[in-house]
């Protein structure tokens, strides 16, 4: 529901990928992957957006932040499911 959420569930789990929105309550997405990278045990997690923000600040946001990806809603789960596979070396 909110980064703050994202960041707890991470800490508690351990995923091996995460997809965040970038628009979120409490704590935006943007901060939530600066939480993330400084705690040392969810740090090397890739990371992507999924985000209808695609202005060029939003991605060079993104880009900073060291995402593995940056997917726009609008272009729909295949992009997605791509970007997720890619992430994981898995193939399409």
């Amino acid at each position: 529901m909110n980064g703050q959420e994202g960041y707890d569930l991470a800490l508690s789990w351990l995923p091996d990928l995460i997809i965040s929105d970038v628009m979120m309550p409490v704590v935006s997405g943007f901060e939530f992957r600066r939480m993330v990278l400084k705690e040392p045990s969810l740090s090397s997690i890739p990371f992507i957006f999924l985000t209808a923000k695609s202005g060029d600040d939003d991605l060079a946001t993104g880009k900073e932040l060291g995402v593995a990806g940056f997917v726009v809603k609008t272009e729909g789960p295949r992009v997605l499911v791509s970007k997720v596979n890619s992430v994981l070396g898995l193939k399409d």
